[in-house]
C-alpha cells in the first residue's frame, strides 16, 4: 500500500508495522533500498527484537565477542584506535557482615536471593528505590536507611517518578532513615544510628545492599590509545544520562 501511495504523491511516506525480523530480518531494509518506502514506524521498540539488533550489528560489520575476559592485554593485543568503556558502576559495600538471623545482599543478586519478610534497604538511589517498590509488591516489609538526605532520595528518578512513587511507598508503611547508617548486623535485625545521632533497632532478616555506585574506570590504566568511559563506570546515576555520554562520545569519534 505504502509503494502505491509513493508513486502519487511528492512527500516521505512510510508504514506503521510490527516487525518479525526473525521470519525476514532483511525485509524492511530492502523496502527502503529498493524506494518503496522511505521510513518505517514500529509499534515495539527495537529493544526487544534481538534478532534485528544482531542483523545490524552485522550490516554495520561489528564483531562482537562473548565469553571472553576484557583486560588492558586484550584491548591492547586488538590495537584500536579508540576504546568506549562501557562497563557499568562499581558497587560500594558496607563491609559488614551477616549475622545468624541476618543475611546481606547485594542488590545484583536480590531477585534471585532468598528474601526474609523484614527487609532493609541500604541506599535511596533509583535502583534501592525500585527494590523496595518490587520487595513491597511481594508482601515484604521495607524500611529503607540512606546516607543521603531527604532530599536526595530517589536520585536518578524523574520529578515526577518521585512525586508519584515516595508518597506511595510511605503510606504503605514503608519508612525511611535519611542521613542515616547501619552500625551492626544482629541476630534478626540491624543497629542504625540515625540523623539524630541515636541509635535504633530495626526488624531485619535481610539487609540489601543499594549504595550508590562508584566511578569504575580502572580498565583504562595502561591503554595507550584514546579512552572514553561512558554512562555509570564515568558517572553513576542512570539510563538516561548513560545514553547521552555514550552517544557524545559516538559523536567525538
Amino acid at each position: 500500500v505504502a509503494a502505491e501511495i509513493k508513486k502519487a504523491v511528492s512527500i516521505p511516506v512510510g508504514a506503521v508495522t510490527y516487525m518479525d525480523p526473525a521470519r525476514d530480518p532483511e525485509f524492511f531494509e530492502r523496502l527502503i533500498a529498493d524506494g518503496e518506502i522511505d521510513f518505517i514506524l514500529m509499534n515495539r521498540p527495537l529493544s526487544v527484537e534481538p534478532e534485528y539488533l544482531a542483523k545490524q550489528l552485522e550490516v554495520a560489520g561489528v564483531n562482537v565477542v562473548t565469553d571472553q575476559e576484557v583486560d588492558a592485554s586484550f584491548i591492547s593485543e586488538q590495537a584500536p584506535d579508540a576504546v568506549v568503556l562501557a562497563v557499568g558502576a562499581a558497587r560500594d559495600t558496607l563491609g559488614l557482615s551477616g549475622g545468624n538471623g541476618t543475611s546481606i545482599v547485594s542488590i545484583d543478586d536480590f531477585l534471585t536471593a532468598d528474601v526474609a519478610d523484614d527487609v532493609v534497604v541500604v541506599g535511596s538511589n533509583a535502583q534501592a528505590i525500585d527494590a523496595v517498590m518490587y520487595l513491597m509488591a511481594q508482601g515484604k516489609h521495607v524500611q529503607v536507611v540512606t546516607p543521603s538526605p531527604a532530599s536526595a532520595i530517589g536520585a536518578g528518578h524523574s520529578y515526577w517518578v518521585k512525586t508519584y512513587t515516595q508518597p506511595l511507598i510511605k503510606a504503605l508503611g514503608t519508612r525511611f532513615w535519611p542521613q542515616a547508617e547501619v552500625l551492626d548486623v544482629n541476630d534478626g535485625s540491624v543497629t542504625v544510628k540515625t540523623d539524630a545521632g541515636t541509635e535504633v533497632e530495626l526488624p531485619c532478616g535481610t539487609l540489601i545492599e543499594a549504595l550508590d555506585g562508584l566511578p569504575n574506570t580502572d580498565l583504562a590504566q595502561g591503554l595507550s590509545m584514546d579512552v572514553y568511559p561512558v554512562g555509570d563506570c564515568a558517572n553513576p546515576f542512570n539510563i538516561g544520562e548513560a545514553i547521552c555520554t555514550a552517544n557524545a562520545a559516538a559523536r567525538t569519534i
